[in-house]
């Protein structure tokens, strides 16, 4: 059962590359703006 659902899932991730790289784009711009927020909070609570 679990090898049918990832070679389905695989073969599908195949099919649509462009549908891949638009949600790992946007995944990492959204990692990225946590950690950039993470940062900031840090930063201004030393000088609190």
């Amino acid at each position: 059962m679990i090898k049918n659902f990832l070679l389905i899932t695989i073969r599908n991730l195949l099919k649509n590359k462009l549908f891949i790289f638009i949600n790992v784009f946007g995944m990492g711009i959204a990692i990225a703006c946590c950690i950039v927020a993470d940062f900031n909070c840090e930063f201004d609570s030393q000088f609190a």
